[in-house]
């Protein structure tokens, strides 16, 4: 019997599953029972509906005729000896033609299949480049039971023998079938129910690197109707502080470009949990053109945005654009210049890390190891990016890597790929950076069942939190694509990071100001980001990374910057902080704390670490040559006043020496130690002490 009307209904994206590359295959055994993660497909549709259930696989052909496949992906080795064997019992349906195993397929044209009908009749097939044959036409047979079957295929030095309840019925004297394809599993012929009790593989299975734990019993939620419709949302971007979700929605009527192009929406994230209704995030950001957000810096305040715009806001070519917040709305994106940047390939995914540093695409050139590596860029000093780097064989496979993600620690990348042994066409993985060559990388984990289906899974994005990871998903959607979030599991997560989050105030007034934020390495005195406060509001959020320690201001045209300093050398695990930074105007009589002045215990001698944050005051000074100033040193209330006052005299006095050696008039300064006169906190706490130790100044003449 030839069968006819194929039709599938998983949405599938097929690349090679031929890889080379490293490619390693162990004896294996995957044992199905459908009782933990789900790793086959359900869906219900008008022809066809799969549903995991407590302990079984119920499949349904809902067609009079015809076929339809349920199968996952298994890289087998085909040359080897291999066994597969299931158990099913047809629930209702035509008692004609039946239900059996598929097996070795890579399209219609490639396949093979044992199969059994109620009626007592069995039948052997292949197709091979699309000639249909039979190894065994339908047979009667008495080994066909009326409930529960088993059917099992084994090859075994090079000879093929086909099982049914432990009966031999068929076998060939050589290797006369030959499959290759990854995929393997179940059909059904014309109208039934099936039950699949479980299915057993004995293999030489291509090994999956799993990440430890895998499966912890984690679903993927679905975040509703407010965020997915009945069209396709596909590119989540969740911003770093997992407040907004970013995403392209495609083809909705309300896209500026007509249900013919894409839009960058937006959602917010309610106080308990759930997303508001998504809005569409509008001129000059979409336009007639296709539209998708690449990245969201850690301020809020940048968005990095696929393709170019003209001055208008229409849509000028290929390449990757940045839009800065003004407020409440979007300047137009101008264009993020690449040197020698080219691209080989019919699509571009990109991924900015959140401190705006590295540039990471999927692209396709010369030294191109697939069908699109990851490669990185790295920002320079005037601001464009250099000349994409190529992560290496670690990292990229002669298949197809795509949608790379740098989580928050700049180190953790998560990206898609099947040139790596996974579940399904494309699979999701991870691997941390082992130094800064950008080439040496710990060998990818698979994310597992939980996260990774059948499918093709891409589109992976995590806030700086790493608690939850948001993807895009084609199982049980409301529409075609939706987007889906699931907890990570610990295994998988980034290393921790600090979220610093506050607001950029005037000292004088209160009031939020707009000021670029520069953060800084405190030993090595290296700028290691920036960012920009809201002009509105004054908000602003930086990301920290763990093991060091950092100074950072906020600078402003007329005002002088409060330095602050943060020591996360021994975080382990994320958390936020609250810190607000303030702005001083330069004004007779403001005095500004200098925060990041250090002395060893009971000490005058000024410590390193001071350097950076004096060498700044110096420069305000060159700058401003009428200016002069006292410098104040302030102690706690530990000792007595007299040891106390003098030893914030010495200090001060340190300072100034400091400053003078630099080249600033003596006559423009003035040393006074306070002591324990002037505290600005209670010395009932140690946080109050830390407080009233402190160095400042105060502008005496402009």
């Amino acid at each position: 019997m030839k069968i006819t009307n194929y039709l599938f209904a998983i949405f599938f994206f097929i690349c090679s599953t031929l890889y080379s590359q490293k490619t390693t295959y162990i004896d294996s055994t995957y044992h199905e029972n459908f009782d933990k993660a789900k790793l086959w497909n359900e869906w219900n549709s008008n022809e066809s509906k799969a549903n995991i259930k407590d302990g079984y696989y119920e499949i349904q052909h809902l067609r009079t005729s015809g076929s339809w496949a349920f199968w996952k992906a298994f890289k087998i080795d085909y040359t080897k000896d291999y066994t597969i064997e299931v158990a099913m019992e047809q629930l209702n349906g035509s008692n004609e033609y039946g239900h059996g195993i598929i097996w070795g397929y890579s399209t219609w044209d490639n396949y093979a299949s044992f199969v059994i009908s109620p009626n007592g009749y069995f039948n052997i097939s292949k197709t091979t480049e699309g000639k249909y044959s039979e190894l065994q036409a339908w047979k009667q047979t008495t080994f066909v039971n009326s409930g529960t079957n088993k059917l099992k295929i084994e090859k075994k030095q090079g000879k093929f023998t086909f099982y049914l309840n432990d009966n031999e019925v068929y076998s060939t004297k050589d290797n006369n079938i030959k499959v290759n394809g990854a995929y393997n599993g179940l059909i059904l012929y014309n109208s039934k129910t099936v039950k699949v009790h479980e299915l057993k593989i004995r293999a030489s299975m291509e090994k999956i690197n799993l990440i430890a734990d895998a499966i912890k019993g984690y679903k993927k939620e679905n975040l509703g109707t407010t965020v997915n419709s009945k069209h396709t949302e596909i590119g989540p971007i969740v911003s770093p502080d997992g407040k907004t979700l970013f995403f392209t929605r495609k083809n909705h009527p309300k896209n500026i470009g007509g249900d013919a192009n894409d839009d960058i929406w937006y959602s917010q994230r309610n106080t308990d949990g759930t997303w508001s209704e998504a809005k569409n995030m509008g001129t000059p950001i979409n336009n007639k053109g296709h539209n998708m957000l690449t990245s969201v810096s850690a301020d809020n305040n940048k968005l990095y945005i696929a393709n170019t715009y003209n001055a208008d806001g229409s849509q000028k070519g290929q390449g990757l654009s940045l839009a800065t917040r003004k407020g409440n709305n979007w300047n137009v994106p101008t264009d993020i210049e690449i040197k020698n940047f080219y691209n080989n390939h019919q699509y571009v995914n990109n991924c900015l890390s959140q401190d705006n540093q590295y540039l990471l695409q999927a692209i396709e050139r010369k030294d191109t190891k697939g069908g699109a590596d990851i490669y990185v860029s790295f920002l320079t000093k005037n601001g464009t990016y250099s000349e994409p780097l190529n992560l290496g064989a670690i990292i990229n496979t002669s298949g197809y890597e795509t949608t790379p993600f740098i989580a928050a620690d700049n180190k953790t990348l998560y990206f898609s790929s099947n040139g790596h042994a996974g579940y399904g066409d494309n699979d999701i993985f991870v691997s941390t950076r082992l130094d800064d060559t950008w080439k040496n990388w710990s060998t990818p984990l698979n994310l597992g069942p939980e996260i990774n289906s059948t499918d093709w899974d891409a589109y992976f994005t995590i806030p700086a939190s790493g608690e939850l990871a948001y993807m895009v998903s084609y199982e049980n959607t409301i529409g075609e694509g939706d987007i889906v979030r699931i907890k990570l599991p610990e295994a998988a997560k980034p290393k921790p990071v600090a979220l610093i989050k506050g607001k950029v105030l005037n000292k004088k007034t209160n009031l939020p100001l707009q000021a670029v934020i520069n953060y800084f390495d405190i030993e090595t005195n290296e700028e290691v980001g920036s960012a920009t406060s809201n002009e509105t509001t004054g908000e602003y959020n930086i990301i920290l990374q763990y093991g060091k320690k950092y100074s950072f201001r906020a600078n402003k045209e007329h005002f002088y910057a409060v330095n602050d300093f943060l020591d996360v050398m021994n975080l382990s695990e994320y958390k936020e902080i609250e810190k607000d930074l303030y702005l001083v105007p330069v004004e007779i009589g403001q005095t500004i704390r200098l925060n990041n002045i250090f002395f060893d215990f009971n000490k005058a001698d000024l410590k390193t670490e001071s350097y950076e944050e004096l060498d700044r005051l110096t420069k305000f000074l060159q700058d401003n040559k009428k200016i002069e100033i006292e410098i104040g040193g302030h102690t706690d209330n530990v000792g007595s006043d007299e040891y106390n006052q003098k030893l914030s005299q010495q200090r001060v006095e340190s300072v100034v020496a400091y400053i003078v050696s630099k080249g600033i008039d003596k006559v423009r300064l003035q040393a006074k130690g306070y002591g324990e006169s002037k505290p600005i906190a209670n010395n009932d706490t140690e946080e109050g002490k830390s407080t009233n130790r402190r160095v400042e100044f105060t502008i005496l003449k402009q």
